[in-house]
């Protein structure tokens, strides 16, 4: 635990440095660029090119599209595969779809759960909605609970604070939606105890759905490449349904289904590369 919220701490660091270097470098290059404007206005006579110049070079910028994905989602079970369009010189839109899985590592700790929000299938003991507490069963009975494909897709809108369209600091309202699918086999109905039948499966599902606002800086390189780091905080509302188990009133076991709302506080961090043209 101690490891992990080093790590982050460690991210967050990192990422205000980033960006107050990022701020720096932005105002130094603002003063260098009004000193030469300055000078150049003393000189040049035939401004009607350069000014048609920089005009195009505008134009061709609001063209620009960005296509991005993060390299590390897979670990926790989503990839999504994002397009940012430029709408303004400082206005874009992002989008993105994808698809949520079984992810690399067991991130299941509290901390993970529950501060960072990463959409693991908890197991556990919940409380039942169709059973007394002394007739319901564990969840901890079926341990065969396996996670199929699901659907993802997020939205934001990105205003940037500087007028460099696509670059520089940026604040954005953003949706995220995940659906995450399970099968469980079946319950033998009307037994005396606990048999599982490994032939038929019940389906479980997850949906999450997180509104932030985030705070982000992304760079363009001459090669392409864009990098885009964020953090953000917002609220996250889940719900599941699951499949519950319990005793009826003559002591046989019994399969329903039960749902699970649940909301929280959010904070996320990401980073996203890219390709733009």
């Amino acid at each position: 635990m101690k490891k992990v919220k080093i790590i982050v701490l460690i991210f967050v660091s990192v990422f205000l440095l980033v960006a107050e270097a990022d701020a720096q470098s932005r105002k130094k290059k603002k003063g260098a660029k009004s000193s030469s404007v300055d000078k150049e206005t003393t000189v040049i006579v035939f401004g009607d090119e350069e000014e048609a110049e920089e005009r195009n070079e505008k134009k061709r910028k609001l063209k620009m599209i960005n296509i991005k994905t993060s390299p590390f989602s897979f670990v926790r079970g989503v990839q999504l595969l994002e397009i940012e369009k430029e709408l303004t010189s400082v206005v874009s839109l992002q989008a993105g779809v994808g698809a949520t899985f079984k992810g690399v590592l067991s991130l299941d700790s509290e901390f993970f759960s529950d501060i960072l929000a990463f959409d693991e299938f908890e197991d556990g003991v919940y409380e039942s909605s169709n059973f007394d507490t002394n007739r319901d069963i564990s969840d901890f009975y079926n341990e065969d609970r396996v996670q199929k494909t699901g659907f993802a897709f997020t939205v934001s809108p990105r205003f940037f604070l500087d007028a460099d369209g696509f670059e520089g600091q940026y604040l954005s309202p953003a949706y995220t939606y995940r659906q995450l699918n399970y099968e469980t086999p079946s319950v033998v109905e009307n037994s005396s105890q606990v048999v599982f039948d490994p032939s038929n499966f019940d389906k479980e599902s997850k949906t999450i759905s997180n509104l932030s606002v985030r705070y982000g800086v992304q760079y363009l390189f001459d090669s392409n490449i864009t990098t885009d780091m964020f953090l953000g905080v917002g609220l996250r509302f889940v719900n599941e349904s699951r499949q519950d188990l319990g005793y009826n009133n003559f002591g046989r076991v019994e399969r329903q289904f039960h749902q699970i709302k649940s909301n929280g506080f959010l904070f996320e961090f990401g980073v996203r590369v890219g390709y733009y043209f």
